[in-house]
């Protein structure tokens, strides 16, 4: 993948509801996009990058859209998800370069949001299970 894809592939794994997302909930909906985990590396330069643009805020240790990219997320809200990825990498093509500071993610932060999400879908697996019971 490319930075730009990367980066609108963590964008879109962003709350757009204005709820600060963990970053256990980061994780989950980009495995839901892409069947895939992020690196720390992956996260440390998107969040940075993300938040140099003014797309991407960190409130406490979680992140939220700005108002400027809550509406560039809107503007695309009626397509599928691999649609809106593929719009969203030209429209980040579009934007300039600029310098920026990877986010201060750590490799056992992710590591640990990473197993609160495993947990998570194992017990979501066991109650489907059981509805099938």
């Amino acid at each position: 993948m490319t930075d730009r894809q990367i980066y609108a592939w963590i964008f879109l794994s962003v709350s757009d509801f204005q709820q600060p997302a963990s970053l256990e909930d980061v994780i989950a909906v980009a495995d839901f996009i892409n069947h895939a985990i992020p690196m720390p590396k992956e996260l440390q330069i998107s969040f940075g990058w993300l938040q140099a643009q003014k797309l991407v805020r960190k409130e406490r240790e979680k992140y939220l859209l700005t108002e400027v990219g809550l509406a560039l997320r809107k503007s695309v809200a009626h397509r599928s998800i691999q649609k809106i990825w593929e719009v969203m990498t030209t429209k980040f093509l579009q934007l300039p370069e600029i310098e920026f500071q990877p986010e201060n993610i750590t490799e056992a932060e992710v590591t640990s949001a990473y197993k609160k999400y495993r947990i998570a879908i194992t017990k979501s697996k066991r109650k489907c299970q059981n509805l099938k019971k």
